[in-house]
């Protein structure tokens, strides 16, 4: 619960809550009916549900309009202590923002000085460097770890391999970093210069059928954890192999935030029983209902999954039919 609402309510002012936005029609979505407390004055002003999706969509650029009640509140001062030296500072509502850490600073030196005192990385981010995703990893946890060190975060000390030329290179603990905030990008490729991240782009990396080992080409945004030069490999490591299923980053991200927001529920992921054969995403027992998650071979054309767009909304309607058939 405390994870939904950190979403929806980053700012701790909204006084309605999801079910409210719910409720709202699609011919009340401009009328400002949401009630939002103004941190400022500590007044009450309405938003409209289009003001709220565009807070969800374009997060940094309006995070002020949902502070304030108007441009007056905006431009108002606020007290506060820096978290380093203990000076009193004033800053307006509008250039107020809420860091990583939840600390203010009087200025960026003072912030510098704050985290290299506490040891601290300013961002608190520790990548999942044991998964190695692209293989090309020459450094072990223990140094990327001492890597963190405010200090040393920016220096370019952990070895790498490039997956173009095979030379070995060295980035910052920042750069790996870089990999693994977003979501969805723990395959960005780090090359050892633009020339070969040109060529990457271009021609694709050479990797093996984690099946038959026949060497293939793929581009950087296609790769994954396991890599098939045909559709017929990939069934057939699958058959050979059910416990070892990959899944898209969409579907844990699903699982994860379901089993973050509603512990009390059982998932099953990937169950092939239930429906004869046919896989379930993910499919919550309590609720007798199937998640699906769709990538973009279900919308267009798309020959890297071995079959072509009629052939998967066909697959799509047969596992419809089946579920109305199970009652789910």
């Amino acid at each position: 619960k405390d994870f939904i609402m950190e979403l929806f309510n980053p700012f701790g002012n909204f006084q309605f809550t999801i079910e409210d936005l719910d409720k709202i029609t699609d011919e009340q979505k401009n009328e400002k009916i949401l009630p939002v407390k103004c941190q400022c004055c500590g007044e009450i002003f309405y938003i409209s549900k289009a003001t709220y999706e565009d807070l969800r969509d374009n997060f940094n650029r309006n995070r002020v309009s949902l502070r304030t009640c108007s441009p007056k509140c905006a431009n108002t001062e606020f007290t506060y202590t820096c978290s380093n030296c203990g000076k009193v500072c004033k800053r307006k509502w509008k250039l107020f923002r809420k860091t990583d850490t939840d600390e203010l600073f009087c200025s960026p030196k003072c912030g510098r000085e704050y985290f290299k005192k506490n040891d601290l990385s300013r961002k608190g981010f520790v990548a999942p460097v044991e998964k190695n995703p692209n293989g090309n990893y020459l450094f072990t946890k223990e140094e990327y770890l001492n890597c963190l060190r405010p200090s040393k975060v920016n220096e370019k000390t952990l070895k790498m391999r490039c997956l173009v030329c095979g030379e070995p290179f060295f980035v910052s603990a920042n750069m790996i970093n870089e990999q693994y905030q977003c979501v969805g990008r723990e395959n960005r490729y780090i090359y050892c210069s633009l020339q070969c991240a040109g060529v990457a782009k271009r021609k694709g990396v050479t990797v093996k059928c984690d099946w038959g080992g026949k060497e293939f080409t793929k581009t950087p945004t296609t790769m994954t954890e396991k890599n098939f030069c045909c559709a017929e490999c990939r069934k057939e490591y699958f058959r050979r192999n059910p416990q070892r299923i990959i899944r898209s980053r969409m579907e844990l991200i699903t699982e994860e935030f379901l089993k973050t927001a509603y512990p009390m529920l059982h998932l099953k992921c990937n169950d092939h029983h239930i429906l004869d054969g046919s896989e379930m995403d993910i499919f919550i027992e309590e609720l007798k209902m199937d998640v699906e998650i769709h990538g973009k071979q279900h919308y267009s054309n798309n020959t890297s999954f071995g079959h072509n767009l009629d052939k998967t909304r066909e697959r799509d309607e047969n596992k419809y039919k089946l579920l109305k058939e199970h009652n789910l």
